[in-house]
């Protein structure tokens, strides 16, 4: 009997193996970075709200209409633009804490974990 060229079956099953215990170690780390990069998105889109904040507090804007706005507003890229959070950003709240005269902003990541900054009005 002449072999026709090709693979037998244990060699593809030991292929396929290879292939899926390679699978089974990178698909983890792909995953976290992904998580990584959208936590790294909301750190620096919670900064740009607070360097917009002290923007307002140092020209001595009325910031008392930020109190429980929603942070797409400020962070418009041109005028008339539609209002949109960046890629990675599922919500933005700012809310002012008259008592002790500070702002408190909280930027939820598209997978729901939130991060806050507070911000001392001078």
């Amino acid at each position: 009997m002449r072999r026709v060229g090709g693979f037998t079956l244990p060699e593809l099953l030991v292929a396929v193996a290879i292939i899926a215990i390679l699978a089974a170690v990178l698909l983890p780390n792909l995953l976290q970075s992904r998580k990584r990069s959208m936590e790294t998105a909301a750190r620096l889109y919670l900064k740009q709200v607070i360097q917009w904040i002290a923007m307002v507090d140092t020209k001595g804007a009325d910031a008392s209409s930020l109190d429980g706005g929603d942070c797409k507003e400020p962070l418009l890229q041109s005028e008339g633009a539609p209002a949109q959070y960046p890629k990675g950003i599922q919500s933005c709240h700012i809310v002012r804490d008259p008592s002790d005269n500070r702002y408190i902003v909280t930027v939820t990541d598209a997978t729901g974990q939130s991060i806050s900054a507070i911000y001392w009005l001078r």
